[in-house]
């Protein structure tokens, strides 16, 4: 898992979310997954838990958040200023006490 991360094997993929009145997209929902070099691709049923476990959870966490911040700045700044992207998180990272600065 540390190698994962100092590989940069982590990504992000963006799951639309659709208005059921309008149908419109509305926003996404980001989801992390991981591509292991020899292996392909890794669920996140198998790899979350070892992150938590571990403690990596903050660190990967703290990118997630950065990338899905990144990537909303730039749909905003083309499409819609309330155009929203979802980010779950794991209740260890809600207990930082620096989680919302």
């Amino acid at each position: 898992m540390r190698r994962a991360v100092a590989a940069g094997e982590l990504h992000l993929v963006y799951q639309p979310r659709v208005a059921s009145d309008t149908l419109e997209i509305t926003g996404v929902e980001c989801l992390l997954r991981w591509e292991h070099a020899q292996l392909g691709p890794v669920g996140p049923d198998e790899f979350i838990p070892i992150a938590e476990e571990t403690g990596l959870i903050d660190q990967i966490g703290d990118w997630v958040i950065d990338e899905a911040c990144r990537q909303l700045a730039t749909w905003r700044s083309r499409f819609e200023d309330d155009f929203f992207v979802s980010i779950n998180m794991a209740a260890r990272q809600l207990r930082q006490p620096t989680f919302a600065t």
